[in-house]
Order: structure tokens, then sequence, then C-alpha cells
């Protein structure tokens, strides 16, 4: 799937629910539908590409949006963002029951596309930035940003499990939460509120 199919594909998601009454304050997640006939039309209904749809009918798809703290400083607005997506993530993983969450898109950091990061510590040093990143204008090197301004939005997809597969690389949902806490980088306001499944 190009970028700009994966970029507007999470834009109009997040944007449906964000249009749909849900406050774009804390974290929400939307199901792909595992029936590949249902998933297709909604995104052919929004005109966007419905390849993932296939990735969809063996695995358990969502797309996950964590609203990071606003800050007056790009850098923190940005990082934030960054944290609120896998923050996010872990938390719909354990809200769906499963315990591993492996991610989908984007592509720079997909564990099904090769990305060998599975841990936060991994996963913050490739998609975190600096004052050096600002400057040389490389604003997202996970694509995980596509809202600027403050607060960010982080977006993924991902796929979620009760066991580890051996297929596939994860990310234990726990340990990232643990992770996030003890580094401070757990955002309350960000929060997973609105978990929704699609039928």
């Amino acid at each position: 799937m190009k970028l700009k199919t994966v970029i507007l594909t999470i834009g109009i998601v997040g944007a449906g629910f964000l249009f749909t009454g849900c406050s774009s304050k804390g974290g929400y997640t939307f199901e792909l539908k595992q029936d590949v006939m249902k998933c297709s039309n909604h995104f052919n209904r929004n005109k966007i590409d419905s390849s993932v749809c296939e990735l969809a009918k063996d695995n358990n798809l969502m797309v996950v949006v964590g609203i990071g703290d606003a800050s007056m400083l790009t850098t923190s607005a940005f990082n934030n963002s960054t944290a609120a997506a896998i923050q996010v993530a872990a938390e719909a993983t354990l809200k769906r029951e499963h315990n591993y969450f492996a991610i989908v898109l984007p592509e720079q950091i997909s564990n099904f596309k090769g990305s060998m990061i599975n841990t936060p510590e991994e996963f913050f040093k490739k998609c975190e930035i600096d004052l050096g990143n600002v400057f040389s204008f490389n604003k997202s090197p996970c694509r995980i940003q596509y809202v600027s301004g403050s607060p960010r939005n982080g977006r993924m997809i991902i796929s979620t499990y009760l066991e580890q597969p051996n297929d596939t690389l994860t990310f234990n949902a726990k340990a990232v939460l643990e992770y996030l806490h003890t580094e401070k980088k757990y955002q309350p306001d960000t929060a997973l509120k609105y978990y929704n499944v699609q039928n």
C-alpha cells in the first residue's frame, strides 16, 4: 500500500470518529472488519485503497489513534503524539482481552514488512525526534503523525493476539504500559476512551 494511501486511510478513519460525536480528547480505535467484502465496502465508500482488508481477513486489525498532550514546543508535541500512539495500541490490545500486538502500518515500523522493532525502547529510539530532526525537516521518521499543530495525533494500524505468534514479532502490551509509566511517558488524558467495534 502506498504511503499516500495509508495517510488518507488513517486520516479518513480518524475524521469519521471526530465527526460522529466522539470528543477529540483521549484515545480511540476503529476495528477493521474481518469480512473482506464489508471491510472493502467501507474503504471503497470513502474512495481509498482497500488492500489492507486482505490482511484483515486472517488478523484482528484495528486503527488506533492517540492524541498527544499539547505543548508549545514542536519536539515535545511530536513526541507526545508518538507516545500516545503506542499507549493507545497497548490499552486497546488489553481492552480486547489480548496480550500482544504487532504494528501493521505505517510501513516504516511494520512487523509485517520486516521491522524487527518489538520493544518500547526500540520504538522510541526509532520514532522520537530531537531538535536536529526539526531543523532538518525530518519530522516523522516513522510516519505516525499526519496532523500538524498541537496537540498532534499519533495513528497506527495494529494486529492483536491472545498468545504470542510464532511468525510475527509482537509488542507485549503490559510491558509497553509499564515502560510508559516508568519513563514518565504515560499521558492520562490520552488514555483509551472510545473502543469501537464494527460488525
